[in-house]
């Protein structure tokens, strides 16, 4: 059984003693996994239509994938759950398109995306 020590995340005590020291690290536990499984799906969908990451490929992709986004959120916005082409939710979309500007943003100025 786990116990938090002192309403942290510095430190993981197992009953028993053990301990794993987890001060400065990123909290990947806190990202909701309805937003990790609707990015996989949404990625799954293009590598399966296009290509595996072939999202990084295509020209002018940061004016494409901010059309993109816009799009799917303007269609969420206006009562529109669901992408008529893919099957997906229009907000998956959303999330998966600001991802990829994330990346090509990150990529442009020339930051690596393993940090």
């Amino acid at each position: 059984m786990w116990a938090y020590n002192d309403k942290s995340y510095k430190q993981r005590e197992i009953m028993d003693g053990a301990r794993k020291d987890d001060q400065g690290k990123l909290r990947y536990d806190l990202i909701p996994t309805s937003a990790m499984t609707g990015l996989a799906e949404v990625l799954t969908f293009g590598a399966n239509k296009y290509a595996p990451n072939g999202w990084k490929a295509v020209p002018d992709a940061i004016e494409r994938y901010y059309a993109a986004l816009h799009r799917h959120l303007i269609a969420w916005r206006e009562g529109e759950e669901v992408d008529k082409e893919s099957g997906l939710p229009h907000l998956s979309h959303v999330l998966t398109n600001v991802a990829f500007l994330l990346e090509l943003n990150n990529m442009k100025n020339g930051e690596s995306s393993k940090r």
